[in-house]
């Protein structure tokens, strides 16, 4: 209950700041635009895909649950129910055996997990960058050569990331 009434008033204020603020009306119209036409292919193809998922019938969601391949299961953020359906299986497998006999599963799967947790924690050390490189790689996309856009861009973004930060002081408080 305490997530879902965060969630509810973390939403409500990105709501009202976006709302208040409107940091979108800062992106001038050609480049509204130009971001509209190529990305529409994408918004289409999420629209195709959610179409699909409301013609679906009421026991797929259950027949779904269960991957058809763990490994591309795991590999796919969309088959993540799939993942934990497999993974409380086992553990409840594992428990069925015993200590003696899950101890080498359940070593392998505890490093495993260190494993993975300093793998998140470099790859994190590494995301302003990579952060950095997406909109930068964005900006010269749209603005091309004129610097002017690139200043008009920037703008837009400065005013939107003020718009967070004025939503995370709120929520702070």
């Amino acid at each position: 209950m305490i997530y879902i009434s965060t969630t509810a008033v973390a939403a409500t204020i990105g709501l009202v700041a976006v709302n208040i603020l409107q940091p979108g009306d800062k992106l001038p119209d050609d480049m509204k635009q130009k971001l509209q036409s190529s990305y529409q292919d994408t918004a289409s193809g999420k629209m195709e895909a959610a179409q699909q998922m409301k013609e679906r019938t009421a026991l797929q969601p259950i027949v779904d649950m269960v991957p058809q391949n763990f490994f591309n299961a795991a590999s796919n953020n969309r088959n993540m129910l799939q993942v934990v359906f497999v993974s409380i299986i086992v553990g409840i497998s594992l428990i069925q055996i015993g200590k003696s006999k899950s101890k080498p599963m359940l070593n392998f799967f505890e490093s495993l997990n260190e494993v993975v947790i300093k793998l998140v924690e470099n790859i994190m050390i590494l995301a302003p960058i990579g952060v950095f490189s997406l909109i930068a790689d964005t900006i010269t996309t749209i603005a091309g050569d004129d610097i002017n856009k690139v200043f008009e861009l920037l703008g837009a973004l400065g005013f939107y990331m003020i718009a967070v930060i004025i939503g995370l002081i709120y929520k702070r408080q």
